[in-house]
């Protein structure tokens, strides 16, 4: 029987069609089918790894290469958009995703979730839970087989941050009990076994732990030192360029970099096992003959990368069919799933195989049947024909084989059922703590789900076979970007989704709550309703709403009125003929990454609060993935969103109560650094200008933005519970309006602050102290002066988490240096 496989591997890319590649690229895959190498890189955030040594390792020396990032990101922040939380840990996997179909890795993950900023790896291990994560680190080594790992942080404080240095740690452990049957003994089956590396080398850099590691690794036998700067002649590109390229992908975390080329060396530390004398992977001798292959396969596959003709890829394809059979017959299953997978790449490469199956609409409902064409074409030779098209759950053997002409379409229309769960993001269909619960273990380390659906096409050349397997997708021509594509997705019938994930009620005022109810089928009809909690009203009772088209949508309004005293709770939808719990619809979607659609239970949350501000009016200029002005708003206050041409044209911002600027906003806006003149004239007429936390990173544009000097640090405190102290209690801004008092400071979310003001001049008064557990005092997250007739405060009290997650106490203290006169 001929064994199948697939081209949408474990840590695929993204949906797309199968399309042919280049000469140059099928000479570098050739080189590829006669490596037997494998190397994991390990850390513990999207970003962590090192790109330039990935590319190098995965093209210069040809080695199957995987990335696992222990976490997806999700705790970060976020550069070019409002994603945090879940949706960011989306973005931040797609991006990485991204970095890997240029570098040439593929990549995994743990069910490690990234909870912020964590100083210690005690508490990262606790918080995550040790032998879970320690566990999927296990199976990833079990699965991969990697020869050897290299980590890119120490296993002690020198990493820094606690996910850091237990990513590192992890690795170290995972690496004794991989080879261990008695650990993790569930894990293992006919298809993931014991595994034991030969060895784990932590690639280490000179301009953050040692200055001298040039000539600490001529000298020391544990280091090793490798140009990674080589040309690629098939790719046209130097490995640091690609590298530099797939860095570039990280795009929400600001990593952007410039592309380099030339001698660049990169050094590795010996922590475990083999140590070696010159190369990482001068140790490993495994060939064709050692995974099972006769010296007949192997000379064959040789013959095929001595005789490859650029000019005609076609001249191949028999050698590379007979390779295919004797890997079928001969070699051990692990690497025969491996070297299939890239023979028939290899083929469906030197044939010009383009294979794409497009549906006619980017959704369709559980358990439907939905219309999909696939197109083939073999733009390379002729002689190749189709004999059967299969899905999940149907197929299509062809009576008589058709024939692919060279450089003509074959088209085939298809039916096909979709499955019957809605699609969302496998790690997210449970609920979550510090660790992703997945219940199926098949999906634990995979980027993202499956495709919906994958279409497999049985192809033949000279009386020889061969499968190819593609996704579903979505595409359609845009006038600007030409082309455009989508990963196709099983949608619910309907989606109601809240314009904001939580509601403020500081007085026992009704407050209107708006839903966008979105319909996922044509000549739809339901009735929408908001359950709301005990204490709290709603009107009307029901609205009722047709639909006509598919995909149309409609806002929905209900007045909400909150009881007399404090009070919180959570608003539902509810959606007549729609199966509870009734899902909202988020698109993630920028120009490098495929749109994501996440679905996910639909609520938002309603805080009654005791709260009191001076009304006025707020400037607020826009920082980085800043929505705290939408939260200012529902305080009570006006705001007016300040863009450069307004602060440019207007002779006088005395008409604001304050000023705001948002987070980040001097790393990335250069033209805010023209302004502080009038800003500071501002505050000196009386004005009141906040500043929110900006990252002292290499993208900080200046620290001079306040009327005195201070430095932007690095000073955090991450325990969300860290006691508060007032270091000056009498200050307005814990009186007025509002009495602030410890319990202000309870229940919240993932921090305290970051990136606290140091070194301020003496005319700053600090006013909050508060620290994590063993540290000093830290006081720099909120400091304040006064300037002529006006004031000036730089905050790094992290409003912009406590704020959408609705802490009352945030709320309450923010409307007291709002209302600052």
């Amino acid at each position: 029987m001929m064994k199948r496989f697939s081209l949408f591997v474990f840590a695929s890319v993204i949906s797309v069609s199968l399309n042919a590649q280049s000469s140059g690229q099928i000479q570098k895959k050739i080189e590829k089918l006669n490596t037997f190498q494998k190397v994991l890189y390990i850390a513990a955030h999207p970003d962590d790894e090192n790109t330039r040594v990935i590319a190098w390792l995965g093209n210069g020396r040809n080695a199957e290469v995987r990335y696992l990032s222990l976490t997806r990101g999700d705790g970060g922040q976020n550069m070019i958009g409002t994603e945090l939380g879940p949706h960011l840990g989306i973005l931040r996997t797609q991006e990485l995703l991204a970095a890997r179909s240029i570098d040439g890795g593929t990549q995994a993950f743990s069910r490690a979730v990234d909870f912020g900023y964590s100083k210690t790896s005690d508490e990262t291990l606790e918080k995550w839970n040790h032998d879970v994560v320690l566990g999927d680190v296990v199976r990833a080594i079990r699965t991969f087989r990697p020869d050897v790992i290299v980590t890119r942080f120490p296993p002690d404080s020198r990493g820094g941050h606690g996910h850091h240095t237990a990513s590192a740690m992890l690795a170290l452990e995972a690496y004794e009990l991989a080879a261990n049957p008695d650990a993790f003994p569930e894990q293992l089956n006919n298809e993931i076994e014991p595994w034991q590396p030969k060895s784990v080398y932590w690639n280490t850099y000179s301009w953050r732990w040692d200055p001298n590691l040039d000539s600490l690794a001529a000298n020391d036998p544990k280091y090793i030192k490798s140009d990674i700067g080589g040309y690629d002649r098939y790719l046209g590109e130097s490995y640091v360029e690609i590298g530099s390229k797939a860095r570039s992908q990280h795009k929400c975390q600001g990593f952007g970099v410039s592309i380099t080329m030339g001698e660049t060396f990169e050094y590795f530390q010996h922590l475990k096992g083999d140590v070696v004398e010159e190369d990482l992977l001068e140790s490993i001798d495994r060939s064709w003959e050692t995974v099972g292959a006769t010296p007949e396969v192997a000379r064959l596959a040789e013959a095929i990368q001595e005789e490859f003709d650029p000019q005609h890829p076609e001249a191949s394809l028999p050698k590379l069919l007979a390779l295919r059979a004797g890997i079928v017959d001969h070699l051990e299953q692990h690497w025969a799933q491996i070297k299939l997978q890239q023979v028939d790449e290899l083929i469906a490469d030197c044939a010009g195989l383009y294979v794409e199956v497009i549906a006619e609409d980017w959704s369709a409902l559980p358990s439907v049947y939905f219309n999909a064409k696939a197109r083939l074409i073999a733009r390379g030779t002729d002689g190749l024909s189709v004999t059967s098209v299969t899905w999940p759950n149907g197929g299509l053997t062809l009576k008589k084989a058709e024939e692919l002409p060279l450089n003509r379409f074959f088209t085939q229309s298809l039916q096909i059922k979709t499955p019957m769960e809605v699609s969302q993001p496998y790690w997210l269909r449970a609920p979550f703590d510090a660790s992703y619960h997945v219940t199926d273990p098949t999906l634990i380390g995979l980027p993202q789900n499956p495709p919906v659906c994958e279409v497999e096409f049985r192809i033949e050349y000279e009386n020889a076979g061969f499968f190819v397997r593609v996704p579903v997708d979505y595409k359609w021509s845009d006038r600007v970007e030409g082309e455009q594509r989508r990963p196709f997705v099983v949608s619910p019938r309907a989606t109601a989704t809240f314009d904001e994930p939580v509601f403020i009620f500081a007085s026992d005022e009704s407050k209107t709550v708006r839903i966008r109810v979105k319909s996922f089928e044509d000549n739809f009809s339901t009735a929408a309703r908001l359950k709301v909690p005990e204490g709290w009203s709603v009107s009307p009772r029901s609205i009722p709403l047709d639909f006509t088209d598919k995909y149309e949508e409609k806002v929905v309004a209900f007045e909400v009125t909150p009881p007399a005293e404090s009070s919180e709770g959570t608003l539902q939808p509810e959606l007549a003929f729609v199966s509870d719990p009734i899902q909202e619809f988020t698109e993630i979607a920028y120009p490098h990454i495929p749109t994501q659609v996440v679905f996910g239970n639909a609520q938002s949350k309603v805080v009654r609060l005791n709260l009191v501000i001076d009304k006025g009016t707020i400037g607020y200029i826009q920082g980085a993935g800043d929505e705290v002005d939408v939260a200012i708003q529902q305080m009570g206050f006006h705001v007016v969103n300040l863009s450069e041409n307004d602060l440019a044209n207007s002779d006088d911002l005395g008409m604001f109560q304050t000023i705001v600027i948002g987070i980040r906003a001097y790393n990335v806006h250069p033209w805010l650094l023209n302004y502080k003149e009038k800003l500071m004239k501002y505050v000196e007429n009386g004005g009141n200008l906040v500043v929110q936390y900006n990252t002292a990173t290499r993208d900080l544009l200046s620290s001079d933005i306040g009327p005195y000097p201070f430095t932007i640090g690095r000073d955090r405190v991450t325990e969300e519970d860290a006691r508060v102290r007032f270091i000056d209690p009498a200050h307005p801004f814990f009186n007025n309006p509002n009495a602030i008092s410890e319990s202000d400071f309870e229940g919240w979310v993932q921090e305290r602050g970051l990136y606290f003001a140091t070194d301020w001049d003496k005319k700053y008064q600090p006013l909050l102290s508060w620290h994590d557990e063993g540290e000093p005092a830290r006081i720099g997250g909120l400091i304040f002066a006064p300037y002529g007739k006006g004031s000036f405060t730089y905050v790094g009290i992290s409003f912009f988490r406590e704020l959408p997650a609705g802490v009352p106490g945030a709320f309450r203290l923010l409307a007291n240096i709002l209302s600052y006169e």
